[in-house]
Order: C-alpha cells, then sequence, then structure tokens
C-alpha cells in the first residue's frame, strides 16, 4: 500500500471533479440510498455526495480517518483489500483515486463488488502515460508527476488495468472518459500546483497552458 495523498491533493481532485462526480451517482445510481467509499481520505468526495446519499467512508490510515471524523463524517479504519462488511453491504461502492494505491487491483475491485447490492462506481482513475501539455516544452511536468507516483508506490495507468479486470468480472458494466471544463486561469493554477507537487520551480503565468490527464470511470452493476 502507497503512502496517503496529501490532503491538498485530495481536496483540489474532489472539487476540481464534483460535477462529474454527482452526475454518475444520478445517471447510474438511481434507487440507490447507502453508499461506501473505500480510501475515502479524509473524505472531501464524501461531502460533495451527502446530500444524494447516506454516506459511510472507510480507509486504511487511521489518521485520515481521524481527520475526516472530526469533521462530522462516518468513516472507519480498514483495508480495502479485506473489507469489514458482510456481502451485499451498501447499495453503492465506489472509489476515486483509489486503485492507483493499491498493490492488488483486481482483489481491490471483487472486494467491492462482494459487499455492493446494486452498484460499484470508480468515479475516477488516471492515464497519466496518455497525459498531454501545451506548449510541448513543459512536458518535464508530466515526466516528474509520473515519476513521482511510481517513486511513492502508486500505478500512474491504474485506469487501464481497471478496465481490464472490469471486463474480466463477467458484469454488466458502462465507463468512460471524464471531461475536462476549464479556463486560462484555472489551468495556470493547476499547473502551477502539479509543479509545486513535484518539487519544479518554473512561471507560467505567460505561457497558453492546456495540461490534461485522462480520467476514466466505470459502472460496474452488481445486482
Amino acid at each position: 500500500m502507497a503512502g496517503v495523498q496529501r490532503a491538498s491533493l485530495q481536496r483540489r481532485q474532489a472539487g476540481s471533479l464534483i460535477e462529474h462526480h454527482r452526475y454518475l451517482i444520478s445517471r447510474y445510481a438511481q434507487g440507490c440510498r447507502t453508499a461506501l467509499d473505500v480510501g475515502c481520505g479524509r473524505g472531501y468526495v464524501m461531502e460533495n455526495l451527502k446530500d444524494l446519499l447516506d454516506m459511510k467512508g472507510m480507509d486504511i490510515d487511521r489518521n485520515e480517518v481521524r481527520n475526516a471524523g472530526m469533521r462530522g463524517l462516518d468513516v472507519v479504519s480498514g483495508s480495502g483489500l479485506e473489507l469489514p462488511f458482510d456481502d451485499s453491504s451498501f447499495d453503492i461502492v465506489m472509489c476515486s483515486f483509489y486503485l492507483m494505491w493499491v498493490d492488488d487491483i483486481e482483489r481491490a475491485l471483487r472486494e467491492m463488488v462482494r459487499v455492493s447490492s446494486g452498484k460499484v462506481i470508480i468515479l475516477s482513475e488516471p492515464v497519466w502515460s496518455r497525459a498531454f501539455i501545451i506548449p510541448k516544452d513543459m512536458n518535464d511536468i508530466i515526466e516528474a508527476s509520473i515519476s513521482n507516483i511510481i517513486e511513492e508506490g502508486g500505478c500512474p495507468d491504474s485506469a487501464i488495468e481497471m478496465l481490464r479486470i472490469v471486463r474480466g468480472l463477467g458484469l454488466d458494466h458502462r465507463f468512460g472518459t471524464v471531461p475536462m471544463d476549464t479556463s486560462p486561469k484555472e489551468m495556470v493554477e493547476h499547473t502551477e500546483f502539479w509543479m509545486e507537487s513535484v518539487g519544479m520551480e518554473r512561471s507560467v503565468t505567460d505561457a497558453p497552458v492546456i495540461f490534461h490527464v485522462p480520467f476514466i470511470w466505470a459502472v460496474i452493476d452488481t445486482s
């Protein structure tokens, strides 16, 4: 198991993808009420969805569990490779940027399927090898980000492995890509955030920057 993603990154990811996450729940989880967020971290995704679902979170890191609980979220400690719940305990089991940090993606997915009575929703997983940036002379940001993920024990292309395993489960499923919707100012802020994350110092305020990492989502029918 890789280390915990820093709070600033968890918050940024949840905030930038809130509309996408809410769309998936509204579109593919109609009639569902109870939900488990596996690898929930500090619970920022849970906060964005708590008006739509009765949310429970689980994370292996006790500090993250404590921080989430201090904000009034229902989060317990446990491993996603051996979920501490009975079969079909939740209408929905979901995760976001979780599979990229587990040692055994297939086992994690099968555990999510086991405790779900309706849907498993992979809200977003990355394909960093297909990331692109304009201008191209800033491509070292992508290279440094990939190296950083690998050094921390993560899988930069977890979405590819996720889709391969989902197909092999033999269950009905849908999948797609997460759209990007941003402004020039937001894109510069996003690029600067990632450069800071990998220890790079460089000005992008005068550059027309596009920096995009493809994210993949999947919905598995377990009913």
